[in-house]
C-alpha cells in the first residue's frame, strides 16, 4: 500500500490542467503562453517573453469544406503562404492525427517565415493551427510545445 501512495502522490500533487476553448476545439494553454482573441475569429496564442513578438500560434476558426483532407489541407497551406515564395522544400508529415505541412517561407516583404500549418477534418468540418516564427531556431524551440497541446 505504501508503494502505491508513493507511486500515485507525483500524479495527484499536479494541479489540473485547465483547458482553453476555440469553437470546435479545446486544448490546454502551455505554462506561461498567453491567448488572445482576434476581431478575425482566431485566436493567437504568443509564447513567453520576447519570444511573442516574433513567434505566434494561430488558432484559425473552423470551417466547413467540401473537400478531402488531403485536398482541404493543401489548400489552407496554400492560402496561408499566398503572396510568399517558399523556399525549398514543403514538408509534410502527420502528429497526433493532424495533416502537417512546414515550410520556410519569404514575404513579399523579404521577411524569412518558419510556417507549419496543421488540419484536422472530421466529416465536412476542417479544424486548422498555424505555428509562425520568424527564425528556424525560435521554430524548433516553440513546435514541440505546439504539437503537445
Amino acid at each position: 500500500m505504501t508503494l502505491l501512495l508513493l507511486i500515485l502522490l507525483p500524479a495527484l500533487a499536479q494541479e489540473p490542467q485547465v483547458r482553453e476553448q476555440a469553437p470546435g476545439l479545446s486544448f490546454p494553454l502551455p505554462k506561461g503562453w498567453s491567448r488572445q482573441d482576434l476581431e478575425s475569429k482566431s485566436i493567437a496564442i504568443l509564447p513567453p517573453g520576447g519570444d511573442a513578438r516574433q513567434c505566434t500560434v494561430l488558432i484559425l476558426p473552423a470551417q466547413d469544406v467540401d473537400l478531402g483532407p488531403a485536398e482541404a489541407h493543401d489548400q489552407l497551406f496554400r492560402t496561408a503562404t499566398q503572396g510568399s515564395t517558399v523556399e525549398g522544400k514543403v514538408r509534410k508529415s502527420t502528429c497526433a492525427g493532424w495533416t502537417v505541412s512546414d515550410a520556410k517561407v519569404v514575404t513579399a516583404q523579404q521577411q524569412e517565415l518558419w510556417t507549419a500549418v496543421y488540419t484536422l477534418q472530421s466529416g465536412k468540418r476542417l479544424e486548422a493551427i498555424m505555428l509562425v516564427a520568424a527564425s528556424d531556431a525560435l521554430f524548433k524551440t516553440h513546435r514541440p510545445t505546439v504539437e503537445q497541446m
